[in-house]
């Protein structure tokens, strides 16, 4: 052992700035090893935190509205009934929404008739936090003679297609008295 161990002791005293030049080599290799795990680590858990803070932003932010919906009888004429459709959206959340497009549809006395209209002085219009909106709109369309029940106010579908200002929460509610309300959360538009 010890002809050996004097062997190696020879070997360094005249080989040392090999032997310095391994061992700085193989600490280098640990240490890019060991910044590279934690580099991948710091991007992971900061890919996550803003992953956090977009759901937390969006869900503070998220439309929150509630939709009303009737038929009312406004009159009969020349063998007609006439009815009109008051919609109100109503603003639940923080934050101001920007109302996209509104929608009207009812079934008509037809098979498999669907009427469709748009709500026109609501479509870009934005309702502050806590306000609401309304609107009516004729819906005698498809009603045949002074016998008909007109459009069943249970089955009067609103549709409104919002987002709120900052255009990170798009999404689709749907309001229809029988069903109630559904709400679909939609992508962002790509601009």
């Amino acid at each position: 052992m010890d002809n050996t161990w004097h062997r190696f002791t020879y070997w360094l005293e005249m080989n040392w700035p090999s032997a310095v030049q391994a061992v700085s080599a193989v600490a280098t290799v640990a240490l890019t090893a060991a910044l590279a795990w934690f580099t991948r680590k710091y991007i992971e858990l900061t890919a996550e935190l803003a992953a956090s803070a977009q759901r937390q932003t969006m869900i503070l932010a998220q439309p929150n509205l509630d939709i009303t919906s009737e038929v009312r009888s406004i009159g009969a004429g020349a063998g007609h009934r006439y009815y009109e459709a008051h919609v109100t959206l109503h603003n639940k959340g923080a934050y101001p929404v920007l109302v996209k497009r509104v929608t009207v549809g009812w079934q008509v006395e037809g098979p498999q008739e669907f009427v469709e209209h748009d709500l026109l002085s609501l479509r870009n219009s934005v309702i502050p936090a806590g306000k609401a909106v309304h609107d009516r709109l004729r819906v005698d369309e498809g009603v045949r003679d002074e016998n008909s029940l007109g459009p069943f106010s249970d089955f009067l579908a609103t549709t409104v297609r919002c987002e709120d200002l900052t255009a990170l929460c798009p999404c689709e509610y749907r309001y229809q008295p029988a069903k109630g309300l559904v709400y679909t959360s939609l992508k962002p538009e790509a601009t």
